[in-house]
């Protein structure tokens, strides 16, 4: 569905900001965060929501042309920085690079 909308009635994108996360991980905060609507997600759904996004904004399986080489910035994830101030600078560097970079060409 992504790469007909994209194809027919969006503009490209000028890039993706993965924000890469071990299922592992995801489950960890999901279970933490002990949400009623999250509480039925199983480890085994976020283990396949990991390889589709790896395949796609990775490994580029399955890509349509149109996208294929669409920029991605992968931000790891798995290291805790709600309230590291310095991993936050980082990130938001990262981000602000990449949109620069995207823009210069």
């Amino acid at each position: 569905w992504f790469a007909w909308l994209v194809d027919s009635y969006v503009t490209k994108p000028d890039g993706f900001i993965y924000l890469r996360t071990t299922p592992e991980k995801s489950f960890q905060r999901l279970l933490k965060r002990s949400r009623s609507e999250e509480s039925a997600i199983p480890q085994e759904y976020l283990d396949a929501l990991h390889t589709k996004h790896e395949d796609w904004l990775i490994k580029k399986k399955d890509v349509p042309a149109s996208l294929a080489n669409v920029p991605v910035l992968v931000l790891d994830c798995d290291k805790e920085f709600e309230n590291d101030s310095v991993e936050q600078a980082y990130k938001i560097q990262q981000v602000h690079d990449f949109i620069m970079s995207s823009n210069a060409q």
